[in-house]
């Protein structure tokens, strides 16, 4: 059956180096194709970018990033080293286990020994599993910082209760801390509310469901907090009575992915009154 789902796609880096031109047009190129999906290098690429820009790009959107690493090129492992800060599924490589440097010796490694078959079967093996059993990528950074609401860290939390304002409104302040020992550039994240029609918003979604942004983000020092914030208003004529609980989601978007964190919110007014 004919589809227009675009295949997975593994992004390569190596080397433009004449004596390992059959290691990628042979080994690498048909390994991702028998595994169902395509490969490209940078130097196969049409852009416009600076060549360090487009790659940092494609590591950023790849599904896998596969890096030959037989000559211990110093680009090479720079750019593995940012595969691996964004959290990229990647697979090394290398004709000799002579050439792989210490910090990556405990990554497992293709090990060809000058075999392009034995570099094909092993390939597409690992990229086949990678395929099949996906993970999503994110940056460590949004894995790192903490996120609470009303001192409630959310990442535990199932139910939380937020006040609404006289008229029903949500102001929603999610509060952020970096718990590391080094600068989080949380300033690259986006942080936005999902909600129900109680909270119509300006983007609706497919779902039926409405996406609120909330203001930016900043970086943090260690051990700093800051806060996101972000007023609700409610669907017209709705008013304080009874009990609700609302689905809300918070997602965190990156520029490899988002992660979300969803919630029972207990909506309540001041005086303890409900919005239905």
């Amino acid at each position: 059956m004919h589809t227009t789902t675009p295949k997975p796609f593994v992004f390569v880096l190596m080397p433009f180096r004449e004596e390992l031109r059959d290691v990628y047009e042979v080994g690498i190129k048909q390994a991702c194709k028998d595994a169902g999906a395509y490969c490209e290098r940078v130097d196969e690429q049409v852009f416009e970018e600076q060549i360090l820009e487009r790659i940092y790009h494609q590591i950023a959107v790849a599904d896998v990033v596969l890096a030959e690493l037989t000559g211990q090129n110093p680009n090479v492992f720079y750019e593995v080293g940012y595969a691996h800060a964004l959290g990229k599924r990647t697979i090394l490589l290398t004709n000799k286990d002579s050439d792989i440097p210490f910090d990556l010796k405990h990554y497992p490694h293709v090990v060809y020994d000058g075999s392009i078959a034995r570099l094909k079967s092993d390939l597409e093996t690992r990229i086949r599993w990678m395929l099949e059993h996906p993970k999503r990528s994110l940056t460590r950074i949004s894995e790192e910082a903490a996120f609470y609401i009303n001192g409630v860290r959310i990442e535990e939390a199932s139910e939380i209760r937020i006040p609404l304002d006289r008229q029903g409104s949500l102001q929603l302040a999610v509060q952020v801390q970096n718990p590391t020992t080094r600068v989080l550039q949380t300033s690259s994240m986006k942080t936005a509310v999902i909600t129900s029609g109680l909270f119509p918003g300006r983007i609706p979604l497919p779902d039926g469901r409405h996406m609120h942004y909330l203001s930016q983000l900043s970086d943090l020092l260690p051990g700093e907090w800051t806060w996101v914030d972000g007023w609700l208003p409610a669907r017209p004529g709705a008013r304080p009575v009874g009990r609700l609980l609302e689905a809300l989601t918070i997602r965190i978007f990156t520029e490899v992915g988002y992660r979300d964190f969803d919630l029972n919110v207990e909506l309540s007014d001041p005086e303890d009154g409900y919005l239905r």
